[in-house]
């Protein structure tokens, strides 16, 4: 089955979500380690991912959703 290119991706790296921020990598890591990355941070094995929506939110204005 061909791989899909034109597909969104729902989890984003700390890179590419920094980049949307508009911070360094190592501020966007400082700020996970800190607890002040402005949404929710999953860790899979090793690898950090953001969720593309809530930060999507987040950088439209809205209020993060606060994990229960």
């Amino acid at each position: 089955m061909p791989k899909d290119t034109n597909t969104t991706k729902y989890l984003l790296s700390v890179e590419e979500a920094a980049i949307l921020l508009g911070i360094d990598r190592s501020t966007a890591y400082r700020s996970i380690t800190d607890g002040t990355f402005p949404v929710r941070v999953l860790t899979i094995g090793r690898r950090k991912k953001v969720s593309r929506a809530a930060l999507m939110r987040v950088l439209n204005g809205e209020t993060p959703a606060v994990a229960s």
